[in-house]
């Protein structure tokens, strides 16, 4: 039996590793994994009860359209919580699955290294939210990526958002992904790091093609 921390583990990953290979049960991981997923949902409502992404509704606010305005602040902390579970699921269950497909390493390993890389870029969403409560004010651009510099440059939304998930964040996750899984890879080590970029790299597009879509516009439209 393997006691299982997030932060023992992640400074300190040759038992983790060991344990894994081992197929040792871990104890404390999945009271862990549900304390991360209930910290990731608790993140989104908190910044959605901040009024980050609420502009719609703030506009209801200001023409007095009190009963809408409250209809749409319960729908949208609702909504915030549930964006917060499919983004800790996303990265839990569906790149865990990407990286498996590409990497052909055990499935159960690669999840276990993506609740570090979920902790690592909640942090970073929680330094946005620190940030922009502190100045008053939000931007649809990462102060972590090099997305303000380039809007010096261009207007191009598209370019904008993929650029923009290119954060410092980002980074790290690539890193921690490469350090756990190389220990187990038996090809080569550069291939690896290929793949790992290569699916961010289609997240990133995927993510970028997302943001310039007015999906509010249609789902109100549909409504």
């Amino acid at each position: 039996m393997f006691n299982y921390s997030i932060w023992r583990s992640f400074v300190n990953p040759a038992p983790f590793h060991n344990a894994l290979q081992q197929d040792l049960e871990m104890r404390g991981y999945k009271l862990r994994a549900v304390l991360v997923f209930v910290l990731t949902a608790l993140l989104f409502l908190v910044r959605d009860l901040w009024g980050l992404g609420t502009e719609q509704a703030t506009a209801l606010f200001a023409q007095g359209f009190m009963d809408e305005y409250i209809t749409a602040r319960y729908l949208s902390a609702m909504g915030a919580v549930i964006w917060g579970m499919l983004y800790f699921a996303f990265h839990y269950y569906v790149v865990t699955y990407f990286l498996y497909l590409l990497t052909e390493l055990p499935y159960k390993w690669i999840k276990r290294v993506q609740l570090f890389t979920i902790c690592i870029l909640v942090l970073e969403k929680l330094i946005h939210f620190i940030v922009f409560y502190n100045v008053g004010y939000s931007t649809n651009l990462s102060f972590l990526s090099f997305a303000p510099i380039l809007a010096q440059w261009t207007s191009h939304e598209f370019a904008l958002f993929l650029v923009n998930q290119f954060t410092v964040g980002l980074v790290a996750v690539i890193a921690v992904q490469f350090t756990f899984l190389k220990k187990w890879n038996d090809g080569n080590n550069g291939t690896l790091l290929f793949k790992i970029i290569f699916v961010h790299i289609i997240l990133a597009i995927f993510v970028a093609i997302l943001s310039v879509l007015p999906l509010q516009d249609w789902i109100v439209r549909g409504l």
